[in-house]
């Protein structure tokens, strides 16, 4: 094909790289609504929520550790709500530590869901390993939440650091427990 449409930056600069003389429009992913939500944002913790699938590129484990860590060395007011369908062959609970600072909703999530969920949270975690453009990312910011990131150039692309969102050294927990 000629015309190609990619939905990121980074993923049109991978595709002109490796398949040259094509003529590329970028449209980026449009804002993701579900509904309006029914509730307010919480107050008795900050809530550092994941919403999507979770499977090896997404690095959950990258999250739960810092929770756990962050736990450990006495931070206290904040939850982890991770939600959205396990498709990982080993058991979350077996990494969980501090299981009073995480909430688990390990399923496919409803549409009619995901407006409380963004609406009762403070920021949006995505510790991604991997990926391209975020779909995930959109519904965060429909909701107008800001983000938490792995610096992964398809993240890069779009979170204004400090404004929408932050961004950390992708697989660095370190860094994670920083921001």
């Amino acid at each position: 094909a000629k015309f190609v449409n990619m939905f990121s930056n980074s993923q049109a600069r991978l595709f002109e790289k490796n398949y040259p003389g094509h003529d590329i429009t970028i449209i980026p992913l449009a804002l993701k609504d579900f509904g309006r939500p029914t509730i307010e944002q919480r107050k008795d913790s900050v809530v550092f929520l994941y919403f999507g699938a979770i499977h090896s590129d997404k690095n959950i484990e990258l999250l739960i550790e810092a929770a756990n860590q962050l736990a450990e060395e006495g931070v206290m007011g904040f939850k982890v709500s991770i939600n959205g369908k396990w498709r990982l062959s080993w058991d979350v609970h077996s990494i969980i530590r501090r299981p009073e600072v995480f909430e688990l909703d390990l399923r496919l999530i409803e549409n009619k869901e995901i407006p409380n969920l963004f609406a009762a949270s403070h920021y949006v975690v995505y510790p991604y390993k991997c990926m391209s453009q975020s779909g995930a990312l959109k519904v965060a910011y429909n909701y107008n939440r800001p983000v938490i990131a792995s610096n992964l150039q398809g993240f890069a692309d779009e979170v204004k650091e400090g404004v929408d969102g932050f961004l950390f050294e992708s697989e660095n927990v370190e860094a994670l427990k920083t921001v």
